[in-house]
Formats: C-alpha cells, sequence, structure tokens
C-alpha cells in the first residue's frame, strides 16, 4: 500500500472471481444522464502463488478468504463529445458513489472528468484527464483504487497495472495527437499520479510519459 512500495514487495494473485458492474442512466436534458449504479464481485479464491505471508496477505481485508461483496448507489454522466470513441471537442464526466455490504462494509467515490479541445489544424487534438477515486471502511484489496484499474485499464499508463495502491487515488493526463494521413496518426502523452499512504495522506506523486501510434478503423472516427 502506497506509492513507495519497493518492487521486491511484488507477489501473484491467485483468484477466481465474478464482477459484474452495471449503470442504468436516464437521460435528463442534452448531455446529462442520472441514474443508478450496481456492483456484485464474488470471489471464490483469492489468495497468491507464493506461500506464506506476503505483502500481499498482511492486507487485512480480502486477502485470505473467498468473500463477496455489493454494492449500489447513484451515477452522473455530462457527455458532450462529438464522438465517444475518438473525440475532437466536448467533455465527458462520470461521478458515482456506491455503498458495498456483504463479508466487507465500505463506499466507493468516483470521478472521471474528460476534456479535448480541437486545436486550429484540424487534425490536432488535445486531451486532458482527472481521474480520482476515493474509499472508506473496510475495502477488501482488489476494490482498492490503484493505477491501471479504471473501467477503460488506462490510468497511470507506463505502469503495470496495480503497481501503486492506496485507499485514494488521484491520476492526470494530457494527451496530444495528430492525424498524419488518412487513418494513421501518433500521439504523446504524459501523466502523474498518486496513491494514499497508510497515513491517509499524498506524499509521492509518479510521473509517466510516452508515445505510439494511431489506427483509425473507422472513417468517421
Amino acid at each position: 500500500i502506497g506509492g513507495n512500495t519497493p518492487e521486491s514487495n511484488a507477489v501473484v494473485e491467485n483468484k477466481t472471481f465474478t464482477k459484474i458492474n452495471e449503470a442504468v442512466l436516464f437521460k435528463l436534458k442534452k448531455d446529462l444522464y442520472l441514474g443508478g449504479q450496481f456492483t456484485a464481485d464474488i470471489r471464490y479464491k483469492v489468495g497468491t502463488e507464493e506461500p506464506g505471508p506476503n505483502a500481499y496477505t498482511e492486507y487485512a481485508y480480502g486477502t485470505t478468504e473467498p468473500y463477496s461483496v455489493y454494492g449500489g448507489g447513484l451515477a452522473f454522466v455530462y457527455d458532450s463529445r462529438d464522438n465517444p470513441n475518438s473525440a475532437y471537442e466536448g467533455a465527458y464526466i462520470n461521478t458515482n458513489y456506491q455503498y458495498f455490504g456483504g463479508d466487507y462494509k465500505f463506499t466507493v467515490l468516483s470521478l472521471d472528468a474528460r476534456k479535448f479541445i480541437e486545436l486550429p489544424d484540424k487534425r490536432n487534438v488535445l486531451g486532458l484527464w482527472f481521474l480520482a477515486t476515493f474509499t472508506t471502511g473496510d475495502v477488501p484489496y482488489d476494490s482498492l483504487p490503484a493505477n491501471g484499474t479504471d473501467p477503460m485499464l488506462a490510468s497511470a499508463r507506463g505502469y503495470v497495472s496495480r503497481r501503486y495502491t492506496g485507499e485514494d487515488l488521484i491520476d492526470a493526463e494530457i494527451e496530444y495527437r495528430r492525424n498524419i494521413w488518412k487513418w494513421f496518426g501518433a500521439v504523446v502523452f504524459a501523466n502523474v499520479h498518486s496513491v494514499t499512504e497508510t497515513n491517509g495522506k499524498f506524499v509521492y506523486y509518479t510521473p509517466g510519459g510516452g508515445g505510439g501510434i494511431r489506427l483509425k478503423l473507422s472513417k468517421e472516427a
């Protein structure tokens, strides 16, 4: 737990589970949606491939015994993007709150905010992304906020999923996209993220960055 964990703490999880996470939203007016969200997480097997106590099993909740948790709450979405899959302009905000019961009782509050700005050259787009998750209660390890565990599995690019885990997480990213020729393009990005330490404070801020090639499979994208 925390943003300064050594790589020597790494273990391989051994788990079997069923997880369902669904939202039902109703349109209030243009670009605005409100509804409910439900999560069921049933863990049939938990633990690690390595025998004996380790950095994973030292965490008190959801690391040694099978368990089930069920959550429900509210979800609010604002979406003005011109194209959800490859936006040139607009914004997306998804915030939801869930209370969980079952073998563990805890709450999760999350915010996913994105902004897309079309630059003067129409082949250029600047994307901004902010992600935050806050929890309270006895949160099982696999329900704790961690890099790379958002719905798109894309936060804190450059780090293996769950490299850093904590009770709360914040992540900010900026991305520049450019079309080069027809459906062929390129992208560069930079990000920084942080998770809370065992004392509940953000102390370490971890940067990342990179680039890549974009290949559009749709002419309309």
